[in-house]
Formats: C-alpha cells, sequence, structure tokens
C-alpha cells in the first residue's frame, strides 16, 4: 500500500490535527493554518533580504528539512509502538 496515506491514517487516528505532505507549498499553508486557527503573515523578499543573507537562509531550509525528516521518522516509530 501507499505508505504515505497509511502513516497519514495512524497519525489522524492517534489525534494528530493534521497531516502535511512534503514538499509543502503556500498554498496549502494558508488553509492550514486557517484550519488550525493560525495567523500566516507572509515576509516579503525584502524583509527577507534586509533580515538575512541568502546563504543563511539556504542554511536554515536545510536544518528545517532535516528536523522534518527526523520528526516524521520519531512520529512513525512511535505510531508503531503505541499502535
Amino acid at each position: 500500500g501507499d505508505v504515505q496515506q497509511e502513516a497519514k491514517q495512524r497519525c489522524l487516528e492517534l489525534g494528530a490535527m493534521d497531516f502535511i505532505a512534503k514538499p509543502l507549498s503556500e498554498e496549502q499553508v494558508i488553509p492550514l493554518y486557517e484550519r488550525l486557527g493560525l495567523h500566516y503573515a507572509q515576509r516579503t523578499s525584502m524583509e527577507l533580504n534586509s533580515a538575512q543573507s541568502q546563504e543563511e537562509l539556504s542554511s536554515l531550509a536545510k536544518f528545517r528539512e532535516i528536523a522534518n525528516i527526523a520528526l516524521g521518522k520519531g512520529a512513525a516509530i512511535m505510531a508503531d509502538h503505541l499502535h
């Protein structure tokens, strides 16, 4: 079967509020935030450039992806043990 669909179903059955598939697009983020009752503040490219250099953004993006993968694997392991 579809591993991601099975993981999604297990997460939702275990109480997750939603399941976020990657890659995540801005078109998916805004409705997700609305469903969760959160405010999504969009940053302009000018704000991003003044706040951080492109290299820092690249490093941050890499870190986020690694963290997301680790969290996903951890959630799958927990779901297997709790199931």
